[in-house]
């Protein structure tokens, strides 16, 4: 009687603490289940795998001629070059020392902005943390520099683009190409993430831009060819030639060129 009622204690205690264990398991796999989904820390597509660390001015210019050589079949002409223009204006908003003229001449720009397939970009997928776990991401766009020609905004374009993105990757990467460094912070103009966010310059980034450009240069008082002008009397204006050559000049109505 002694070993059964010994025996009969173990197996009820050990029985006790097996339970105990089962719903200790229960209890933190409910735990588990109840806890949200982690938000992912970077979205499925980073607007560049291009950055820069530091402050830093390349060019005398701030007058910088774009053009926009390949479009978006998804979207309008006049839809995606206003995107394109905003992009450009948050730094002229930032920065009343700098401008960017949209430029019909292609032999004369200082950036070409381009559609194109993934094989042409640099890089078109990084290894991203996606939540937990890192996952490929699509790269957005990408800075191209060429000795003697002219830099170019590559926009992937498998990308599903909207105005907005658009205007952010367009944003970015000349803001890249003026000299201004990424920024880590959500949000801002130089971050490489939300890239379908509302852009606008953060404060220490037109504090950047303006450091960089402190003063307005000579490019901003001349204009550029080809020009329009609308004459009712004497015209008194400086055009900035980048290269010997003829300078043609027509009008409608009645003109007399002197020297």
């Amino acid at each position: 009687m002694f070993n059964l009622k010994v025996h009969t204690t173990i197996l009820c205690a050990s029985f006790l603490l097996f339970a105990f264990f089962l719903l200790g398991l229960l209890i933190v796999s409910l735990a588990q289940g109840c806890q949200p989904v982690p938000e992912p820390t970077a979205p499925f597509a980073y607007v560049s795998a291009d950055r820069s660390t530091t402050a830093r001015r390349t060019t005398d210019a701030c007058a910088f001629r774009y053009f926009l050589s390949d479009t978006y079949p998804k979207l309008d002409d006049k839809t995606q070059k206003a995107a394109i223009r905003e992009g450009f204006d948050c730094w002229q908003r930032a920065c009343k020392n700098i401008t960017f003229l949209d430029f019909s001449a292609t032999d004369r720009v200082d950036l070409q902005i381009r559609f194109v397939s993934p094989a042409e970009m640099p890089v078109d997928v990084v290894d991203a943390p996606i939540g937990l776990l890192r996952q490929p991401a699509n790269v957005t766009a990408a800075l191209r520099r060429d000795a003697g020609k002219p830099a170019q905004i590559l926009l992937n374009n498998v990308i599903n683009w909207t105005p907005k993105a658009i205007t952010k990757a367009v944003a970015y990467h000349a803001g890249l190409y003026a000299g201004v460094p990424t920024s880590n912070v959500a949000g801002a103009l130089m971050s490489l993430t939300d890239w379908e966010m509302p852009v606008s310059a953060m404060a220490d980034e037109t504090a950047a831009i303006n450091q960089l450009y402190p003063g307005g240069c000579a490019d901003l008082k001349a204009k550029f060819l080809p020009l329009t002008l609308d004459v009712g009397g004497p015209v008194n204006t400086t055009i900035r030639l980048d290269q010997q050559g003829t300078l043609s000049v027509s009008a409608l109505g009645q003109i007399r060129v002197g020297i």
